[in-house]
């Protein structure tokens, strides 16, 4: 079984991370569709950090990881979108703790 919630907190810190790195420029690539390309290669980053190495995952088939992986980026990264055009209106630390919760509650049983 995945590590949760250590291995979905190691997928968020990473995603805040490179916010926290790259700043507006980060935030630009996620919210514009013309970066797509970008952001799927910033996606595939996180996974070979975190995902990539978890036992749960190389015991799946590769399109349940797909599936998976699917549900876990569309989440973080809609409610990301959603954070940033809602002007950040909660901290960082609750948006964090929101996702994690939601995510995880998501998949915990699969």
């Amino acid at each position: 079984m995945l590590a949760f919630p250590k291995d979905l907190k190691n997928i968020i810190n990473t995603f805040i991370d490179f916010s926290e790195i790259y700043g507006n420029a980060h935030d630009k690539i996620i919210i514009d569709s013309k970066n797509d390309y970008v952001l799927q290669k910033m996606i595939n980053n996180i996974i070979k950090k975190t995902w990539e190495k978890s036992e749960f995952f190389k015991e799946k088939e590769p399109y349940l990881r797909n599936i998976i992986l699917s549900f876990v980026f569309s989440s973080i990264l809609g409610s990301y979108k959603q954070w940033i055009n809602d002007g950040r209106k909660i901290p960082l630390q609750n948006f964090i703790e929101t996702i994690e919760s939601l995510v995880y509650n998501g998949i915990k049983n699969f």
